[in-house]
């Protein structure tokens, strides 16, 4: 049980760590970012918020706009 938690904690610490980097270079979508780490939407939500410390919309479109500076908020 402990090295499945170690290993769940190296994950997040390599996402949490990559995250900046990669969306300093250019803007990615949502989806984009749960292909290239092998995550959910959900996760990669929580990772966003925990390094920028500026909550997400969930109703963001993980298609349409990419994750950046600007985040374009979708109407239902």
């Amino acid at each position: 049980m402990k090295a499945a938690t170690t290993r769940r904690a190296a994950k997040l610490a390599e996402r949490l760590f990559a995250l900046p980097q990669l969306l300093q270079n250019r803007r990615w979508s949502q989806k984009e970012l749960m292909d290239y780490f092998g995550v959910d939407r959900k996760t990669i939500i929580s990772d966003i918020n925990r390094t920028s410390g500026r909550p997400i919309s969930s109703f963001a479109s993980s298609t349409t706009s990419g994750i950046g500076i600007s985040q374009r908020r979708c109407r239902k």
